[in-house]
């Protein structure tokens, strides 16, 4: 029979060390750590949105500049951006203007310089045929396309 020693500085009661789990390095994650990633999510998620919405919004100058590359004429390039206009402004804005006026009006809604050829098309070239240089019309509508100022100011919602 084994009596436990009464002596407690006897070596009898020596045990091995019990060494405690080892601690993790990432987890479980301190409260600033999971405050950082609510902070990066949110700027995530706003980040993408905003993409997102902006993308969307530019879909019709995507879909001009496609239509452009096969634009053949004076006249089609024309309605390509009386359309890109219209999508932008508004069809009460824009669908009445018409040669000079029309014309004026595209300078005035973007920083865009428009050469006295491409003007003079811009203004007869939708109803008789004009000698114009098509490249120059279309480098034209295409910096305007890209360039005219994003929707202004008003009401976005469609036109019933």
């Amino acid at each position: 029979m084994h009596h436990a020693p009464t002596d407690p500085a006897s070596l009898e009661n020596l045990h091995d060390i019990v060494e405690p789990s080892a601690i993790s390095l990432w987890w479980p994650l301190a409260p600033a750590w999971w405050l950082l990633l609510c902070v990066l999510a949110v700027v995530l998620f706003v980040v993408v949105w905003r993409w997102s919405s902006a993308y969307y919004r530019n879909a019709y100058r995507r879909y001009a500049l496609r239509l452009l590359r096969d634009a053949s004429d004076v006249q089609s390039v024309a309605v390509i951006l009386k359309r890109v206009a219209i999508a932008a402004f508004g069809r009460a804005e824009v669908a009445a203007l018409t040669g000079d006026a029309w014309v004026s009006w595209l300078v005035t809604h973007a920083d865009v310089q428009i050469p006295a050829s491409v003007a003079d098309a811009l203004c007869s070239g939708m109803y008789q045929p004009v000698a114009a240089d098509l490249a120059s019309l279309r480098r034209f509508a295409r910096q305007w396309i890209c360039r005219h100022e994003s929707f202004p100011s008003r009401n976005l919602k469609p036109e019933t």
